[in-house]
């Protein structure tokens, strides 16, 4: 489930260990409000599961890794359908 506080009920997100972890993550555009031709930002972080105390409450969050930061994103464009 692609988490961000519940903002995003139709993203779906996947990972596999084949040759080496690999991670893919699916939005809907017309639910994130992302257009094609038009650039946006974007970071990623991928966490695996938290540390926990006796009682299951999170002490630490675990990052599997990141793409690019708050202070520094990533840029993408997303391309137009072609027709087929």
């Amino acid at each position: 489930m692609i988490s961000e506080v519940q903002i995003y009920q139709l993203g779906r997100c996947t990972s596999t260990m084949i040759t080496h972890r690999q991670f893919a993550a699916v939005l809907d555009l017309a639910e994130s409000g992302l257009h094609p031709g038009v650039p946006f930002a974007a970071y990623v972080e991928v966490e695996t599961d938290p540390q926990t105390d006796a009682r299951g409450r999170v002490q630490h969050r675990v990052l599997a890794g990141t793409l690019g930061s708050q202070a520094a994103p990533v840029w993408f464009e997303l391309e137009p359908r072609r027709a087929r």
